[in-house]
């Protein structure tokens, strides 16, 4: 099975520059099988045992930078693409995206506490509708902050590449 690796804040307004391609070269010269990256925002896929404590180390040893890095198997990716709390808006993928951490948030947040934007909580994912744009918000890098989590956010056009990327959908 392949598991979607995720890094945080890689290759973003010139901050985390890590090449995809000497990223797939780290993951392949450390055993990892199967190994394709996907855009240039810090998507990876592996087949085997996929560590995030092992691959931040990797990546800090190879490049000299700490990177906070997420993954989840094609069966969490399967599920978070059903528990989609917005499905009307589905089909605008890249103003619904979803944020993936390493913990369950224990605070709670009203689902429009940012108006325009929505946000709901389910397990380790936040689910973000953004009807401006992503880039309109008005949420920042501090809104996981307060959440006490390390996250981070994919549209939701990627969540269902990578999906497909880690498996067939919908098996």
């Amino acid at each position: 099975m392949r598991t979607a690796i995720l890094l945080r804040a890689v290759n973003l307004g010139g901050n985390n520059r890590i090449s995809m391609v000497a990223l797939k070269d780290l993951l392949r010269r450390n055993g990892y099988q199967d190994v394709e990256t996907y855009l240039q925002s810090g998507n990876a896929l592996a087949s085997g045992k996929v560590k995030a404590r092992q691959i931040e180390k990797l990546i800090e040893s190879e490049f000299g930078q700490r990177i906070d890095v997420l993954t989840r198997t094609h069966a969490d990716l399967e599920k978070i693409v059903a528990a989609n709390p917005f499905p009307e808006h589905a089909a605008e993928g890249s103003k619904l995206a979803v944020g993936f951490c390493d913990r369950s948030p224990s605070l709670k947040i009203d689902k429009n506490a940012y108006p325009p934007d929505e946000i709901i909580v389910k397990g380790k994912e936040i689910y973000l509708w953004f009807p401006g744009g992503m880039g309109r918000s008005k949420l920042s890098l501090a809104f996981a902050k307060k959440l006490d989590v390390i996250s981070t956010v994919r549209n939701w056009n990627s969540v269902l590449k990578l999906a497909e990327l880690t498996g067939t959908l919908g098996r």
